[in-house]
């Protein structure tokens, strides 16, 4: 079993470091820009209410629209101005700086595979 945590545990952390190399990549050569909150969806689980930004901004002269499909608490409030992070050819990319993105999963990710990584390299020792 202990070799099986080990595995698993560098197969975790593999993938957190691949999310987090991609969003470090994105953020490297996405536009920075400046949108606006347009609309909250909102949604509630056990009792808390979960809202979702949409935010319009321009590139090129044109407006486009983009609806995140992250739902949480801390939603910047309807009307506010804030960062986002573009694709520089495909502007339906987006990530909104502080509020949607992968770092949370790619962190989890590589925290939980390094404690599955320790706990199978402890036991295997202590066989």
């Amino acid at each position: 079993m202990s070799v099986e945590l080990v595995v698993i545990g560098g197969l975790l952390q593999s993938v957190g470091i691949g999310l987090a190399a991609q969003r470090w990549l994105f953020q490297r050569s996405a536009r920075k820009l400046r949108g606006k909150v347009v609309q909250r969806r909102i949604t509630r689980r056990s009792g808390t209410a979960l809202h979702a930004p949409t935010v319009e901004f321009s590139v090129d002269e044109r407006v486009h629209r983009y609806e995140s499909g992250m739902f949480g608490t801390g939603c910047p409030e309807l009307g506010a101005e804030v960062e986002l992070l573009v694709h520089p050819e495909d502007p339906g990319i987006v990530v909104i700086r502080g509020w949607s993105g992968g770092s949370t999963a790619a962190v989890v990710l590589l925290a939980l595979g390094t404690v599955l990584s320790f706990v199978g390299l402890l036991s295997e020792q202590s066989s």
